[in-house]
């Protein structure tokens, strides 16, 4: 299939329109098609590796906050016998517990999201917000 009949992401929509918006403010009007050209790939360039960043970033934190989860999310009071071992009955937890895991579940809902957005929308504002 040729290139330009290949269906477009809105992904690549966002990335032109990104692109288009930053050469009109870019150019003086006087530019030749060449230099035009160039700047165009420089722009493009530069949006392509500042999003690359942002998604790297954002995995980092997913995989940061799913960690976290890992560690908050277990009993606070394990049952056990008189000699001190664990029985398999399920643990409970405390409040401070629980409202610690529902947080951490909450961040790491908020960055999958976010990731989602950017990935399938070209929409990265949530993001950014996010990783910094």
């Amino acid at each position: 299939m040729a290139e330009d009949q290949t269906e477009k992401t809105p992904a690549v929509h966002q990335i032109q329109k990104d692109v288009k918006d930053a050469v009109n403010n870019a150019s003086d009007g006087g530019v030749q098609s060449s230099s035009y050209k160039d700047l165009v790939e420089a722009v493009a360039g530069k949006i392509k590796e500042e999003r690359v960043q942002l998604l790297v970033k954002g995995f980092n934190k997913y995989e940061e906050a799913a960690k976290e989860l890992t560690k908050v999310d277990r009993p606070d009071n394990i049952p056990r016998d008189r000699n001190g071992k664990e029985l398999k009955e399920q643990g409970t937890y405390s409040k401070e517990r629980s409202d610690a895991i529902a947080k951490q579940e909450g961040l790491v809902k908020k960055i999958t999201t976010a990731m989602d957005k950017a990935i399938l929308d070209a929409d990265y504002t949530k993001l950014k917000e996010l990783v910094k």
